[in-house]
């Protein structure tokens, strides 16, 4: 009978292994095999870049356009901005360039050997960080695994890694190559072996391996540096725990050095880098004012329960983790404070990032790595419910089996195109809980607004837009514009603002998103009145529109009038763009227009107005 067991637990196991084997595959398969794309882009170009193109600076956009438009790669390059001296610094830290360096190095030989292209994206190259990918996740289960055995009985540690495997975003991650939170995860669940190692037996051994899982992890993502919350409060529970720990400490001072110094020097490459491309020690690479970490401002309630992307909505499983931390207080103290404080500032952190949603998963991508923290108090929850009258534990079962259902429908829906990776709502939600087959057009209107990809904006759907008001600019009126500036067009017509090769621009108009819409987003359409000298085509005219964070512009786009009539030269002539607003990173970012003449010749600009367009069918009340 215990042999039978322990083939059952085997066989789902393996079963886990092969569907997120059998996934990755097919996803891509579907998307030609290309995992060199997007963010895993960023992560692994230090690699080709340094080692294949001598350029870690990438200077030579040339070449890496070339690249990407042979195999299609990103869409735009956001993964690097501009450094100093023509240099370009990439978005996201080297940790895992590291990872992959061992199956670059095969790739680019292999590569040679079998005739394909040696440009390190060729299929060698993607065949070989697919397989990294993959056997990091294997390792992850074998490690989780391994880490439940030191805390739970072997039916306690199967219970509780069946439910994580199956019942969370884990299996979605595994099985949709590449996530980066995948790579953590494992390396968390080595850090908490080997904190347990560490705190029960210090040893030079562990010491390494401690400052090596710890360095890692801050240089795959520093973020993550609230990872050394774990062996640092490691049985830390009372004053007397506290002593008994800085004894510790300071009996192991050279094995403490060691981690440290092992720590620092992992993440050295990084600042080197840094150093190289920007001139600084320490950079902050996230240099889109649209997107960025507001400690001030966090989103933690959407973050855990908004139906956009809310943790707890999408994989409300964990709502036994987060429950189980008090009944981790009650059996097993030790490790009770490293993980509350790991789990509340880790939360804090991923919440306060702007963009809380964190496009393009199945729920949270963001805290992913924090399961290989979670299982555990999970485990005691699991460890709980055997504790309890058969009433009440088939009850639990029962919403356990449930959840883990759920995690596996909605995933299945999520790769069917049902469930969307950031536009969800709770209207939609409910809409298509249980359904199988595609969406029709007008469910898709309760989906929050799809925003142009073209950067062209047009309201394509005036029927679910309501005309909110209109805010007049009133130039004339302005006192701080030089009178000299305000003119007729000519002895008959009326006043504008002259705009010449000495006048380019028009004052900018600034108006907080709260006060023009109480929706999620708005539509802006800027009309004005010109008169050209000179057709257009020769002396050209654009209207900006943006909006600003702290000073800084996102979202900006500076369009060309357009007209229902053609427009002539030498009279007046109405004209207008259109301006969706972005999602902003707070209520008093500042919306912004003005005219800009990239041309000579004189044009007049006359009766601007903005008229405010709300969207009040489907759009979302603030």
């Amino acid at each position: 009978m215990k042999n039978f067991s322990a083939q059952i637990k085997a066989s789902i196991i393996i079963l886990f292994t092969v569907i997120i084997s059998v996934s990755a595959f097919l996803h891509l398969k579907k998307n030609n095999f290309n995992c060199l794309s997007w963010d895993t882009y960023g992560y692994y170009l230090y690699l080709p870049s340094t080692f294949i193109y001598d350029d870690p600076g990438v200077e030579n956009l040339k070449k890496y356009e070339e690249l990407n438009s042979k195999y299609n790669s990103t869409a735009t390059f956001y993964q690097f901005s501009p450094g100093k001296d023509g240099k370009n610094v990439i978005k996201y830290s080297s940790g895992l360039s590291f990872v992959f360096l061992p199956f670059f190095t095969v790739a680019h030989f292999s590569a040679g050997w079998f005739g394909y292209a040696q440009d390190g994206f060729s299929p060698p190259y993607q065949w070989a960080i697919y397989i990294s990918f993959w056997l990091i996740s294997l390792l992850g289960i074998f490690l989780t695994w391994k880490m439940l055995l030191l805390f739970f009985k072997r039916n306690i540690a199967f219970y509780t890694l069946t439910a994580l495997l199956f019942g969370t975003n884990i299996l979605f991650l595994m099985g949709f190559p590449m996530s980066i939170h995948i790579y953590l995860y494992t390396f968390y669940c080595g850090l908490i072996i080997t904190s347990y190692q560490w705190n029960t037996k210090p040893t030079f051994k562990n010491s390494i391996l401690l400052g090596f899982l710890t360095g890692f992890i801050m240089l795959i993502r520093p973020t993550d540096a609230v990872a050394l919350l774990i062996p640092v409060l490691w049985n830390i529970y009372s004053l007397q725990s506290l002593k008994d720990k800085l004894i510790l400490i300071s009996k192991n001072k050279a094995k403490v050095f060691i981690s440290i110094a092992i720590a620092f020097l992992l993440f050295l490459p990084q600042m080197l880098y840094w150093k190289y491309t920007t001139g600084l020690w320490f950079y902050n690479s996230y240099t889109n004012p649209g997107e960025g970490l507001d400690f001030l401002n966090p989103h933690i309630f959407d973050f855990l329960f908004s139906f956009r992307k809310g943790w707890l909505i999408y994989t409300p499983l964990m709502i036994f983790a987060i429950i189980g931390i008090y009944y981790m207080f009650k059996k097993n103290r030790s490790i009770f404070y490293p993980i509350l404080f790991f789990f509340l500032i880790n939360l804090y952190l991923v919440s306060a990032w702007t963009n809380w949603w964190y496009a393009g998963s199945f729920s949270s991508r963001a805290i992913a790595q924090s399961y290989a923290v979670m299982v555990l108090p999970l485990g005691y929850f699991i460890e709980h419910i055997f504790a309890l009258k058969k009433t009440f534990r088939y009850g639990i079962v029962t919403l356990f089996a449930f959840f883990i259902f759920l995690n596996i429908f909605q995933t299945w829906q999520y790769k069917e195109k049902i469930i969307h990776p950031e536009r969800m709502t709770k209207k939609y939600y409910f809409a298509t809980l249980f359904r199988t087959s595609p969406v029709d057009d007008e469910t898709k209107k309760l989906l929050l607004v799809e925003r142009s990809a073209t950067g062209i904006d047009t309201i394509s759907n005036p029927e679910d837009y309501l005309f909110s008001k209109t805010i007049v600019i009133d130039y004339m009126n302005d006192a701080s514009i030089d009178s000299s500036r305000k003119r007729n067009a000519d002895t008959s017509s009326s006043k504008g603002i002259l705009m010449d090769s000495l006048n380019i621009f028009t004052p900018a108009f600034r108006l907080p998103f709260n006060e023009i819409t109480d929706y999620d987003h708005a539509y802006i359409k800027v009309t004005a009145d010109i008169f050209p000298t000179k057709p257009l085509t020769e002396n050209p005219l654009t209207i900006v529109t943006t909006f600003e964070y702290e000073g800084q512009c996102y979202n900006y786009k500076s369009q060309l009038p357009i007209s229902d009539k053609p427009i002539i030269e030498n009279k007046w002539n109405k004209v207008e763009v259109v301006y969706m607003t972005p999602e902003p990173r707070s209520e008093k970012d500042l919306f912004t227009t003005y005219f800009w003449l990239t041309g000579k010749d004189t044009v007049f600009v006359s009766n601007i107005s903005l008229e405010i367009f709300d969207p009040f069918k489907y759009g979302i009340k603030r």
